[in-house]
């Protein structure tokens, strides 16, 4: 019976394995079906690259605010301006008086002037040029700044006041004063505009007579102070300055957005490349980076441009090249000048050569010899004093160019300029009187009647040419001759004999 128990507790037990075998087997295999598809899908996803997400972040400019300053010194100014580190500045000026800029006060006081100016630029007067009012050009055209000029005739425009009324009205909201020269639209003005004192240097002009070294100069030759009167909403397109100038610009009434862009980044802004100036630094793009349109144009996406809204008083410092591109916040008025000074003189010689630019005169390579000491102003300075600034009839001897004549004179004697003349010949070109004297009294062995290496004329001839009578003097009390008035005299003895 015992045996009997045992046989059927084996046969239970052998039973009961069976069966539990035979479920675990089946999760086994349930397990297992579960599992290697997982297993593929990990294996699957380590051989294989991930699917990207869509990338969503939209193209945008790298903006840099420009920074700001208040009444800094000279010093600290060219500090900041030299050539291979400048970048923008704009200097406040948080008490200037806006009032006797605005749109208002030009009518009042000059509403009468022509808009027309008789012989403003050569041939004017066939293309219908004769004045400074400017307005959109059609983007086929690929005008410098996107403007053009427009066509008073259509818009009925005789007077200054005629333009600023129109600019009130919308068909003629689009018509912009540009660049115009104050003289001719509103003289009463001349004498309440002051200069940023950090500007008192302007090569484009040392070859000035003295004599003339007045505002009827400015207004007749120069067709500067400039002044931009314009409405709220317009601009001019992106462009730089030709010339490889720096430029200032001064904000007298509105408010005025800017948007300056390094010359490293011109490959970005789609210029145009239409001449040999063009390929050295461009002065025309195809963008707009007021209203930037990355997908025409992708190569913007991630240019740096640097950004700033002028106010009254503001004063922006544009170094040579940059690209620039401007929409009137407010109803603006401003000024502006482009020069050269120190900083830029090695950059101005290396374009010139580059491109073979005629237009880059002698005044700016032969000044280079030159250098001007910075005259010290504590505040802004008004044109009159701005203009004799300028002038070398004016000017000491910079203690460097001393220096020279004083340890190296052999090497002022034999100094020649890239178009043949003398150290002497380059002073009286530019009718600097003290430094003619100095030359002559310090420099021994000096010859006062070389000849320059081209077209054999002396300092003497530069000065009877030019007319500037002190400087004749005191050549003749140095012994310098004049060749041409000998000859004549003699001449004329032998017919009287």
């Amino acid at each position: 019976m015992k045996s009997l128990h045992l046989f059927w507790f084996w046969c239970h037990s052998i039973v009961c394995l069976a069966l539990l075998s035979t479920a675990s087997a089946r999760k086994l295999v349930k397990r297992e079906g579960a599992f290697k598809p997982t297993m593929k899908e990990q294996i699957n996803r380590k051989l294989t690259c991930p699917k990207q997400q869509p990338h969503h972040q939209e193209a945008a400019f790298l903006l840099r605010q420009i920074y700001r300053v208040e009444n800094i010194t000279l010093e600290e100014f060219r500090e900041f301006a030299k050539d291979e580190v400048a970048v923008p500045l704009i200097i406040e000026n948080p008490s200037f008086d806006a009032s006797a800029w605005t749109a208002d006060s030009f009518l009042e006081e000059c509403g009468h002037i022509p808009i027309r100016i008789p012989n403003y630029v050569e041939n004017c007067e066939t293309y219908d040029t004769c004045h400074s009012v400017k307005e959109k050009a059609d983007e086929r055209q690929e005008r410098w700044a996107g403007m053009d000029y427009a066509n008073v005739d259509k818009h009925k425009l005789k007077t200054l006041g005629d333009l600023i009324r129109a600019q009130r009205t919308p068909s003629g909201a689009g018509l912009y004063l540009h660049d115009a020269p104050l003289s001719h639209y509103c003289p009463p003005k001349l004498d309440s505009l002051r200069i940023p004192k950090y500007f008192p240097r302007n090569y484009d002009i040392l070859r000035w007579d003295p004599k003339s070294a007045n505002m009827t100069f400015v207004e007749s030759e120069y067709q500067w102070p400039s002044i931009f009167m314009s409405r709220k909403g317009t601009g001019s397109g992106l462009h730089s300055d030709s010339h490889m100038t720096r430029f200032w610009t001064k904000m007298l009434a509105g408010e005025k957005l800017w948007r300056l862009i390094p010359p490293s980044e011109h490959w970005r802004m789609y210029p145009s490349i239409d001449s040999l100036a063009m390929a050295s630094y461009p002065h025309k793009f195809h963008v707009d980076v007021i209203n930037p349109d990355f997908a025409r144009y992708p190569d913007m996406n991630g240019a740096l441009v640097y950004e700033a809204v002028l106010k009254p008083g503001d004063v922006l410092f544009s170094p040579a090249a940059w690209g620039h591109q401007v929409v009137n916040a407010k109803d603006a008025v401003m000024t502006s000048l482009n020069y050269y000074d120190n900083e830029v003189m090695t950059a101005v010689k290396k374009y010139a050569k580059n491109v073979n630019d005629v237009s880059i005169t002698s005044d700016a390579w032969d000044a280079f010899f030159m250098p001007l000491d910075d005259p010290e102003f504590k505040d802004d300075i008004s044109l009159d004093v701005y203009v004799r600034s300028q002038h070398l009839m004016n000017a000491e001897v910079p203690v460097r160019v001393k220096h020279w004549i004083d340890t190296t004179p052999q090497m002022v004697k034999d100094y020649r300029n890239e178009g043949g003349l003398t150290a002497l010949q380059v002073a009286t070109l530019f009718n600097f009187s003290n430094l003619i004297r100095y030359l002559l009294e310090n420099c021994d062995g000096l010859n006062v009647n070389e000849v320059d290496d081209v077209g054999g004329f002396t300092a003497l001839d530069i000065a009877i040419n030019s007319k500037f009578d002190e400087v004749i003097k005191l050549l003749k009390e140095h012994g310098a001759t004049d060749f041409y008035a000998d000859s004549s005299d003699d001449e004329d003895s032998s017919d009287d004999g």
